[in-house]
């Protein structure tokens, strides 16, 4: 077919040349078809160009729509760079794979034999088989952790290795992950999206599944903790910055841990502890994501936010299980990989199964100084004389040069990339291809994911050895001879649970962030309904540009935030200007209010609890985005296409919305969540009877019409009364009918629910205030009377409507302090760009 990579005869096509020199993993070097990517050729040939392209195009789709991403650092605007998914995979046979697994289980068993070493004996340096420089100037050497032994004397729980394949054809290591192994929820989702694009395929041929791998990692961090039956297992992140965040709260999912920050938990008395609603939770076992050192500010990095103060002292204790260890950080080190033959030799009697790629200290000439096997142990050349068998007389001064150089200068020489068949936009041709393989402990050993996460390189000489480096992906597919096992997490576990259908453990930092995932989405709503009701009157020749006099659509729009009061007095005194600075207002999402800045806020405190929304809440989410970009191209002075912008705008709005209400279970996070909502919807039904309905006599016509259409009531108003609008009834519909889902009355019903079911075990003082201050603000409406709130005084004013008002307005804030202060204080997080409170709202 065309674009296809192969011929049925299994001849290559003229189009598909590997580079000479090069390993292909799909043709040999005579341009035949290996056997085992045969089928897959042939399926691919069956599809045609045309329906291969669309499935691509599908699971790229979906990739998106499931916020698949890499974070990246620096960004000015904490932009997430999506995940790009080659849908054609990397097919290795079932007899070449063993061989691979035999060598990644052997250097998994080094690996933890070294650390253990290195944290014990130190036989290795002891007998000059590694120089004590790698280890003792390592600022990955922790020395509080000197003599400790893991549980087990297991030190990597979960193990990565990056692999590259040679023009010989063989297998090379160029790296070892033992800190935080990222990658495998990435391979997962890969697996997930290529094997549902490819689904016929993909059961005809036979493919290992990797669903068993992550049962047995599950399995070996459950049996950490042998004084439990039911161990709490947490999984700790440094928080959505994090360059890997989507994979933690995507494992944390579907392994069925609790995602924490570092300030979600605390050490009392030599134990670690989740704070929850309840109180302290006492926790078992940590998966962590977080780096060595900035695990613990006492011990450690004094600098780091991100860790838990005390949790080596708990370590040390035995009372928690930190996976991986902490220490384990040390052996990912490049500098240790010219070590890594003796020390297989000297720790495991074994010559090592898969080779390093060849290591040499970059800026040498060719024929430079290398590392170099002597006798037992590995010494550099002359032209490197620092480092040598002995420690180093000035272990300072060679332990700024590691830190400074090291990591760079020791790299491997150059090797070209074994490339494999990848779909482009010309059709599909080799690309070159690097795997990370991933391990877990067992109880006997180490066991190896059936697959890997695949990276294609960016050039045929340049190994990847950073998520971050580069976005394109795919999956690897290792065939079996025999039926595959159908295993699947889903199951219901072998041993019985505890039924529950509520509870108070939800963390105080995710319900904080909840709370104002739930303020922020109603704030963004809010002005996307105000925006869409003054531009649609716009178009209908209303209020907002007038001959001479300003409507009162842009002095709303300014007096709540959502422009500038100089660009609202533009829109009385020149169209032109006012019409060219809309759009950048409008889509700033930089500035201290507006809607844009609304749905800023709002996707930094979603990807905070990403774990706990459902995927349906994030795809509307990324889809709102998608909307607002299109708000950035819209033609300045085009209020059609910016108002059939703003009518999907406010359809996603409501989606997400509905999805909060409707499949959320009415647990502690949606209570939450929801109580934020209705905290902000209150002071928003607040500045819509300040400033739209409260008028001359009985108010502006078109002001009061405004208001109605922005709290989504213009047609329960016009059902009701069969009339134009009129101040009294206005007013009671936004203000005191509890009937109305936006009115003022029902925002505080709803607030004082909530309030009332609060966890009380924080203390009485706090849940008591704020239960009293909930209901007193509810009471003043139910007694208001609304015949004397439109009334006037002599002087024309409303002053029994305005006491009322200024009565609940300060209550909401004093409230959400309370609040805040009773169930959240001590989480500490700092919010990026400050806890916002509705100022542009108030009174």
């Amino acid at each position: 077919m065309p674009g296809a990579p192969l011929a049925a005869d299994g001849q290559a096509a003229a189009f598909y040349r590997p580079a000479p020199g090069t390993y292909d993993e799909c043709v040999d070097g005579q341009g035949q078809l290996r056997p085992h990517w045969a089928e897959l050729v042939e399926s691919l040939e069956d599809l045609g160009p045309r329906e291969f392209g669309q499935r691509t195009a599908r699971a790229r789709q979906l990739l998106h729509d499931n916020g698949v991403t890499y974070n990246v650092y620096g960004d000015p605007r904490n932009a997430a760079r999506a995940i790009e998914l080659d849908l054609v995979p990397l097919v290795i046979s079932e007899e070449e794979w063993a061989g691979i697994e035999r060598g990644l289980i052997q250097r998994g068993r080094l690996m933890n034999a070294l650390l253990g070493d290195l944290y014990g004996a130190q036989r290795t340096l002891k007998d000059g088989v590694l120089h004590p420089g790698v280890v003792l100037a390592n600022p990955d050497y922790l020395r509080p952790l000197a003599g400790f032994r893991p549980p087990g004397d297991l030190w990597l729980h979960v193990y990565a290795v990056d692999l590259v394949r040679g023009a010989d054809g063989r297998w090379l290591v160029v790296g070892d992950r033992t800190r935080t192994p990222a990658g495998p929820g990435y391979a997962l989702e890969n697996r997930i999206i290529t094997s549902r694009s490819l689904a016929e395929t993909y059961r005809a041929m036979k493919v290992k599944r990797l669903a068993s791998w992550f049962g047995t990692l599950r399995q070996t961090l459950r049996n950490l903790a042998p004084w439990t039956r039911y161990p709490r297992i947490v999984l700790l992140t440094p928080g959505p910055y994090n360059e890997t965040y989507f994979e933690h709260a995507y494992l944390a999912r579907y392994l069925g841990y609790t995602l924490v920050e570092g300030n979600d938990l605390t050490v009392r008395g030599d134990r670690v502890f989740l704070k929850t609603l309840g109180g302290l939770e006492p926790v078992d076992v940590i998966l962590r994501r977080v780096d060595d050192d900035f695990c613990d500010p006492l011990e450690l990095r004094g600098d780091s936010t991100l860790g838990v103060a005390g949790l080596v002292q708990a370590v040390l204790a035995g009372h928690v299980v930190v996976a991986n260890a902490l220490g384990a950080g040390l052996v990912e080190t490049p500098a240790l990989l010219p070590f890594v033959p003796a020390l297989s030799r000297h720790l495991l009697g074994e010559d090592l199964l898969l080779p390093n790629l060849e290591t040499v200290w970059a800026g040498e000439p060719q024929g430079r100084a290398r590392l170099t096997a002597k006798s037992s142990a590995y010494a550099l050349r002359p032209a490197f004389p620092r480092i040598g068998v002995a420690p180093p007389a000035d272990l300072e001064a060679w332990n700024h040069h590691l830190d400074e150089h090291a990591y760079d200068a020791v790299g491997q020489a150059p090797v070209r990339l074994s490339t494999a068949p990848g779909y482009t936009a010309a059709g599909v041709a080799p690309q070159p291809v690097v795997l990370r393989a991933f391990l877990t402990a067992t109880d006997r050993g180490f066991s190896v994911m059936p697959g890997a996460l695949v990276r294609v390189a960016p050039t045929a000489d340049r190994p990847l050895l950073r998520l971050q480096q580069w976005g394109l992906s795919k999956d690897a597919w290792v065939l079996s001879a025999s039926p595959v096992e159908q295993f699947s997490l889903l199951r219901s576990p072998d041993t019985t649970v505890e039924v529950k259908r509520q509870g108070n453990n939800l963390p105080s930092r995710v319900a904080d962030d909840l709370y104002w995932v739930g303020r922020y989405a109603e704030r963004a709503e809010f002005g996307v309904r105000a925006f869409r009701a003054v531009i649609q009157r716009l178009i209908d020749g209303g209020s907002l540009v007038g001959q001479g006099e300003l409507g009162p659509g842009a002095a709303f729009l300014a007096m709540v935030g959502e422009i500038p009061a100089e660009l609202a007095d533009l829109a009385t005194t020149d169209r032109a200007e006012f019409d060219a600075q809309l759009l950048p207002v409008l889509t700033d999402e930089f500035r201290a209010t507006g809607f844009t800045s609304a749905v800023r806020r709002l996707n930094m405190n979603t990807g905070m609890v990403r774990d706990r929304l459902s995927v349906d809440m994030t795809r509307v989410l990324l889809q709102l985005n998608g909307q607002i970009d299109r708000v950035r191209k819209a033609t300045p002075g085009d209020y059609v296409g910016l108002l059939d912008c703003f009518d999907s705008l406010v359809a996603s709005m409501a989606a997400l919305s509905g999805l909060g209400m409707e499949n959320m279970t009415r647990g502690q996070a949606w209570r939450f969540m929801d109580l934020g909502r209705r905290v902000e919807r209150a002071l928003i039904a607040i500045s819509l009877v300040r400033g739209l309905v409260m008028g001359g006599d009985e108010g502006d016509m078109r002001a009061l019409d405004l208001a109605l259409d922005i709290a989504d009531s213009f047609m329960t108003y016009r059902a009701r009364y069969f009339t134009g609008a009129q101040f009294a009834p206005v007013l009671d519909l936004l203000l005191l009918d509890e009937a109305n889902p936006r009115s003022l009355a029902r925002q505080m019903w709803a607030i004082a629910d909530h309030v009332e079911n609060l966890p009380r075990e924080k203390g009485a003082f706090g849940s008591g205030a704020a239960r009293l201050l909930a209901q007193t603000a509810l009471a003043e409406l139910r007694g208001a009377e609304i015949q004397r709130l439109a009334g006037t005084a002599s002087d024309g004013r409303n002053t029994e409507l305005s006491a009322l008002l200024d009565a609940v307005g300060v209550t909401l804030p004093e409230l959400s302090d309370i609040i805040s202060q009773t169930y959240f204080s001590h989480a500490l997080a700092v919010r990026p760009g400050g806890p916002i409170r509705s100022t542009a709202m108030t009174p």
